[in-house]
């Protein structure tokens, strides 16, 4: 694990997203290693392109199986916190839940988290889609990881469960599982909820869902997620002169009640509809018409998503024709409508 030594010295940056680095990470923990989802959160990583997330697992298995090599790290440099409000209530908050935790492990000690993800389901006569999910333990690591029970649904476009499934995923083991295809013309979406949890505590193997896309010639895979939050989005796409291309949202509404979503082009309504509970839509964005710009070159279009509760799950789907194709995840969170952007949101309506 040298390198990981080094990337301290050299005050490297774990999240480029963010820019936090390692440095910052120690500092910001000491030796009191948190649950790996609450350090992830009170590190402020691995929540936008989620690249560095392998870094982030191997770096919070190493800090907690070798807390007498990284000490001496810790104490290069002395941790001085923003005095500011937000900071203050940030760390009283971290502190709570904390706090929390550690009376449900002191009532419930061999209580085991459940882990919920979803992803998209898309299904045609000429696409295949997979879960795909793997629970491997970390080279460093002698100990084997716990065996993980894994409860799938499969919800169509209408919001049906079509298909549910239980598997069982061993130590060191992967599991691909084909998705039935519910329609067999034209592209059909749909999403996933994945509820997966280790059957005893210990050791956590990976645990990141991922679906797979495949057809003769194309193959996309895109990481699961977490439904947003937000009630309102500006979405920027690239419209690309080639005619052929085509961009697309799958909206899916994950929640258990009425969803009215609207999408504007400028100030042209082209998407106004009410999703259902479990529902999902697959909506085309619009292309230019007359492209006046010089060959090779792209358009970055912008339109603006509104909903009566909240977006959901959302993801592009990138296509040239029914056989070649990409899917991509939108972190709403990067979208949102901010308070100190809206006289730049106001020129885009």
């Amino acid at each position: 694990m040298d390198d990981i030594f080094l990337k301290i010295k050299n005050n490297e940056n774990l999240c480029h997203c963010n820019k936090v680095s390692f440095q910052d990470i120690l500092n910001e923990n000491g030796l009191n290693v948190p649950q790996y989802e609450i350090y992830l959160k009170n590190n402020n990583i691995g929540n936008k392109c989620t690249s560095c997330l392998p870094e982030a697992e191997i770096l919070y298995n190493y800090i907690y199986q070798n807390k007498e090599k990284i000490e001496p790290f810790i104490k290069l440099k002395k941790h001085t916190p923003n005095n500011n409000q937000k900071y203050k209530f940030n760390q009283k908050i971290k502190k709570l839940k904390e706090n929390i935790y550690e009376i449900i492990d002191f009532i419930l000690p061999k209580k085991v988290p459940v882990l919920k993800a979803y992803i998209p389901v898309i299904s045609s006569n000429k696409i295949q889609s997979y879960i795909v999910n793997g629970n491997f333990s970390y080279p460093f690591n002698s100990n084997k990881t716990k065996t993980k029970l894994i409860n799938i649904k499969v919800y169509d476009e209408k919001g049906s469960i079509f298909w549910k499934i239980k598997k069982r995923l061993k130590p060191n083991d992967m599991m691909r599982l084909p998705i039935p295809k519910y329609n067999n013309e034209n592209i059909s979406v749909g999403y996933a909820e994945i509820n997966s949890k280790f059957l005893e505590k210990g050791d956590r193997g990976t645990s990141r869902i991922h679906l797979n896309v495949i057809s003769d010639s194309s193959i996309s895979q895109v990481h699961s997620g977490s439904p947003s939050h937000i009630k309102e989005l500006y979405i920027d796409y690239i419209d690309n002169k080639e005619s052929n291309e085509k961009v697309s949202l799958i909206i899916s509404n994950v929640y258990n009640k009425k969803n009215h979503i609207k999408i504007f082009d400028k100030n042209n309504e082209i998407l106004n509809m009410t999703l259902g509970p479990n529902q999902s839509h697959f909506v085309q964005l619009p292309k230019k018409n007359n492209y006046i710009y010089y060959d090779n070159e792209s358009n970055i279009k912008t339109v603006r998503l509104e909903s009566s509760a909240y977006t959901g799950l959302i993801h592009f789907f990138y296509s040239l024709n029914e056989n070649s194709f990409s899917v991509d995840h939108l972190d709403a969170n990067q979208y949102t409508v901010l308070k100190h952007n809206q006289k730049i949101l106001k020129m885009l309506k």
